[in-house]
């Protein structure tokens, strides 16, 4: 995909992801956060854990993201190879067992650390890592409130930032999940529907049916199907209920292939 990885000004931002303030506000300011992401091409950094080329860390017993960043990987971009020895690329310390205490761990990854050098293709790595990361960060800081960024400033990643944010916003709100389901239900697909309206229709309840689970609403596929074929005309819903009793997997991605 491609995408651009400057940092945005903020009038870019501000025509494209409305400002956080609640949690009336949550779901909107969601959507428009993952859509822009995905226009700068930086989505993962959000959705994902996309850990930085240098915290590759299988530590037994070890919880590698606990650690001060100083000890895993730097905040900011490497200016040449002589810092290698606080960004660490991998680690392996086979030696240390469940019971070693934090002192004999952090002595073990300084000591690992030590004189290790970066690669050109190494540094190159964290640079377009170090790069998206930033613009990250900068997306989701720069469209909530103050109070909420000094509270979130600090946190290690985008991706944390977007949880912590998400875990303190996003919340069930019964009169819009109670408003979908009444649109859900309304649906229908006329009698003399085009191939291109069948698409258009199915396409409708996928948008619903996302709008719901953000609301943390779970619709099975049993009663997806339900829904469906009740909105479709008599031969339409007769057609596809015959094809339907004969397959033996009944998910609801399957009914669209029928459709």
């Amino acid at each position: 995909m491609s995408g651009s990885t400057s940092i945005p000004s903020w009038a870019d931002l501000k025509d494209n992801v409305p400002k956080l303030t609640s949690t009336t506000d949550f779901e909107r300011w969601e959507h428009a956060v993952r859509v822009y992401c995905l226009g700068k091409d930086v989505l993962e950094h959000i959705i994902d854990h996309t850990l930085d080329p240098y915290r590759v860390a299988p530590m037994p017993h070890t919880n590698v993201d606990a650690y001060p960043e100083g000890y895993i990987a730097g905040v900011s971009s490497p200016k040449g190879r002589d810092i290698a020895a606080h960004i660490i690329r991998e680690i392996v310390i086979d030696e240390l067992d469940e019971d070693a205490t934090n002192a004999q761990i952090n002595a073990a990854v300084q000591q690992w650390g030590a004189n290790r050098t970066l690669t050109d293709d190494l540094l190159t790595k964290w640079s377009v890592w170090a790069r998206r990361e930033r613009l990250a960060r900068t997306i989701l800081l720069s469209t909530i409130t103050e109070d909420v960024v000094i509270d979130y400033e600090r946190l290690p990643t985008a991706r944390f930032i977007f949880s912590a944010v998400e875990s303190r916003f996003k919340t069930l709100n019964p009169e819009r999940a109670s408003l979908l389901q009444r649109e859900l239900h309304s649906q229908y697909l006329p009698r003399g529907a085009t191939a291109d309206d069948a698409v258009t229709f199915y396409e409708k309840f996928v948008h619903i049916y996302a709008q719901l689970s953000r609301l943390q609403v779970a619709v099975n596929d049993e009663d997806k199907v339900a829904i469906i074929l009740g909105a479709l005309p008599t031969e339409w819903a007769v057609l596809l209920r015959s094809q339907w009793s004969t397959e033996t997997s009944k998910t609801w991605s399957l009914l669209w292939v029928l459709l």
